[in-house]
């Protein structure tokens, strides 16, 4: 289920490339200038600096980089949004318990998934440029991730202003939506369950739990 998602991704440009400035430029909305919550390009331009700063210091361990990697997702993304988005119709079927377990396996399974494909920057930077509105609250910023000696690769990413601070919702590489891609593969093990939520979960945990053992489960 991991693999066939970023495989998407993966087709378009290099997943590490992608990720490692796309995921990070979140920063830490801790840090927000007075710009920046008004401006979503500003918001973008000033975090996808410190991520750079982030994925250049290769004095960090691999589990720094992954608690770091997890305060970043977290306060940069709407998390609790994008999860039950994720897990779309079946959401309204899911039991509290259910709900509650996946929710903390989702956000287990993004960091689990990603933050070992971070060590693989080597100089991308993000340049952005214009933003559409989309709603009352949302906004698509467009942007590029260049790379050294390579084609630059198209991202755009929908972010919404939720009590003041910006969040990001999806990111779209090259037209591909990760959390549209998510919702499909998501969709895909329960309906082949026959409806059972439950099936996603232990397949979260599966994923989640092989990730932290390195494989060995």
């Amino acid at each position: 289920m991991v693999d066939s998602c970023l495989a998407v991704v993966g087709r378009r440009a290099p997943f590490a490339a992608i990720m490692a400035v796309v995921i990070l430029a979140a920063g830490e909305l801790r840090a927000e200038s007075s710009a920046s919550k008004d401006d979503p390009a500003a918001f973008l331009r000033e975090f996808s600096s410190e991520a750079v700063g982030v994925l250049a210091d290769t004095g960090l361990t691999e589990k720094q980089r992954e608690v770091e990697f997890r305060r970043l997702f977290t306060t940069g993304f709407d998390v609790d949004a994008i999860s039950r988005f994720v897990l779309g119709r079946y959401w309204r079927v899911a039991t509290k318990p259910e709900k509650h377990e996946y929710r903390g396996l989702f956000e287990d399974f993004i960091i689990e998934s990603y933050s070992r494909r971070l060590n693989g920057y080597s100089g991308e930077t993000l340049a952005v440029g214009a933003v559409r509105p989309l709603g009352k609250t949302g906004v698509m910023v467009s942007s590029q991730i260049q790379r050294p000696e390579a084609p630059a690769v198209k991202v755009d990413w929908r972010l919404r202003n939720k009590a003041g601070a910006w969040r990001i919702l999806d990111i779209e590489v090259e037209g591909v939506s990760l959390a549209v891609t998510y919702r499909a593969e998501f969709s895909t093990v329960i309906t082949n369950a026959g409806g059972r939520v439950e099936s996603l979960l232990e397949k979260l945990r599966e994923t989640t739990s092989r990730a932290k053992t390195g494989g060995k489960t």
